[in-house]
């Protein structure tokens, strides 16, 4: 251990780094300046001044209990230092426009430093636990370019003794009304409402599920504990209501007026193509069986359903036994919700640009061969007719090349499934269809799901129809040399190799009129060779 002398100049050391740190803040040519690329304007970076700092707060946090047992510190150090950090923030010139950068956020030891001086002054105090909470909100309010992380504040509340727990949650529990303690333990993205709600869970059960309740209409989350308690109690009315409400929270309809229709409206396709949730598909079961339980068979089967499909959406056998199942009850729900699934379905098996954006060429899903597949696969009537339409549709691109180019993203999709199945033998010109159409073969469950419904019928029968029409219209789709500035032309040059491969005659055809046209172009040659 340092004698007091030592450890005052140690001390005195480790403040001068800080404020050699702080020195650097508000020079516009200086340390905590960023460019990315010259013509790029230079920008504060408080990622790396924050970094610094906590090198220096690794030194600062072990002395800071002997420093303040010597009283030789003023209990206001970290507020002016704060104010002080601001101040050389907002310092940098007014074209760089601080006022509109987002706060730096201290890293963890540096937060610590903070929180655990304020711990050693209020000890000190008559009231301790208010002396504490209320110097760290002042701390909070000293200057807004500059805030700690959350985790860091719940982190040093988390490792408290109990008695100091408890003695914090009664504070909040006295003050949770007032203007300074309402929005922060009102607000889900608190740390102080992650704290208080903490405490509530382990010391009062009823204070936690009231918070639980305040904080509903912000966070589905927060409705789990207030179903359970009513499940326990035995309370499917009250259940049903926190479960109708926790799911219109999660879909972003917490407003009475724009609730979701179970009847008329597919969870799923309100979910906005988020992904999979277990908790979330937890409430739909538990909704379902409570509406069982109170007697409303039409409200279950219509969960049933809507669960069935949330949870697998593209397991076509079992949402057809489902549906199959509910449909003498529900009739048009059924229906109607059956054929909202089709629709997302087939959404989702188109090229992805189709869901992303919406080129002049793209197609309406029911336009496209893989809506004459999932209805094949879905209706048996259909079955018979999609290998004709499939024939069809091929024999009608080669005879047009105008309506080829603009369903060319559609024939490289099918060509990418067939060679998946095993039904295309033309590796080289396979790479370069996927190398231009390879985003948008709807890889993942649409695209496994449009293969294995591929499978079930003989495709194999319009291979040498694929096949042929890309021999006729292959030119139309090889890459412009002239439209390249950067000197690239590896792919122009993969092209011609797989042309060589599968149509000799459209490859000499291309490389006689890319020599006449653009034979000065010495880096096409040489990616050629």
């Amino acid at each position: 251990m340092y004698s007091n002398e030592k450890l005052e100049q140690k001390w005195k050391a480790v403040w001068a780094q800080w404020n050699d740190i702080i020195n650097e803040v508000g020079d516009e040519d200086g340390e905590y300046i960023s460019q990315e690329e010259d013509w790029e304007p230079p920008y504060f970076d408080g990622e790396e001044l924050t970094a610094d700092l906590e090198t220096v707060a690794l030194d600062i946090f072990p002395l800071l209990e002997p420093i303040y047992a010597l009283g030789i510190e003023d209990e206001n150090l970290f507020f002016n230092a704060l104010e002080e950090l601001g101040d050389a923030i907002r310092s940098y010139p007014e074209w760089m426009g601080m006022e509109y950068v987002d706060p730096c956020y201290l890293e963890r030891q540096t937060s610590h430093c903070m929180f655990q001086w304020l711990y050693l002054c209020a000890k000190d105090d008559a009231q301790p636990t208010a002396f504490l909470l209320e110097s760290l909100v002042a701390l909070e309010d000293v200057t807004p370019q500059v805030n700690w992380h959350n985790d860091s504040l719940i982190e040093f509340f988390d490792k408290q003794t109990e008695a100091m727990q408890r003695a914090v949650f009664a504070y909040f529990q006295q003050n949770h009304e007032t203007t300074e303690w309402q929005s922060r333990l009102n607000s889900k993205y608190n740390a102080w409402s992650l704290i208080y709600q903490n405490y509530a869970k382990r010391f009062d059960k009823v204070s936690h599920l009231q918070h639980c309740r305040q904080l509903l209409k912000q966070d589905w989350t927060q409705g789990r504990p207030l179903i359970d308690a009513a499940l326990a109690q035995g309370n499917d009315t009250e259940a049903e209501k926190l479960l109708q409400q926790t799911l219109n929270v999660y879909l972003g309809r917490a407003d009475k007026s724009t609730s979701w229709q179970k009847e008329k409206v597919l969870f799923l396709e309100q979910t906005g193509y988020r992904e999979y949730i277990p908790a979330i598909y937890d409430l739909l079961v538990d909704w379902q069986k409570v509406t069982k339980r109170l007697g409303k068979s039409k409200d279950s089967q219509t969960l049933q359903l809507q669960t069935c499909i949330y949870q697998q959406p593209y397991d076509i056998a079992a949402i057809k036994v489902t549906y199959q199942a509910v449909h003498s009850t529900l009739g048009n729900i059924a229906e109607t919700l059956f054929k909202q699934w089709q629709t997302y379905l087939l959404v989702e098996m188109q090229p992805q640009h189709y869901r992303f954006s919406t080129p002049s060429n793209h197609l309406e899903p029911e336009q496209t061969w893989s809506f004459q597949l999932l209805s094949a696969a879905l209706e048996a009537d259909k079955v018979s007719v999609f290998i004709p339409y499939m024939r069809n549709w091929l024999q009608t691109l080669q005879d047009n090349a105008q309506k080829f180019q603009q369903e060319t993203t559609y024939v490289a999709l099918l060509t990418i499934d067939m060679a998946n199945l095993g039904f295309w033998n033309h590796t080289e010109l396979l790479k370069v269809i996927q190398m231009r159409y390879g985003d948008y073969d709807g890889s993942g469950k649409a695209g496994t799901l449009r293969r294995q419904c591929l499978a079930q019928f003989q495709v194999e029968q319009f291979q040498e129809d694929l096949e042929q029409l890309w021999r006729v219209h292959i030119l139309l789709i090889a890459p412009n040399p002239g439209a390249v500035t950067n000197g690239r032309y590896s792919e122009h040059a993969q092209w011609l190799h797989a042309l060589k491969t599968f149509e000799p005659a459209a490859h000499d055809k291309l490389l006689s009129t890319w020599k006449n046209q653009y034979k000065n172009r010495r880096n096409l040659w040489k990616a050629i060779g």
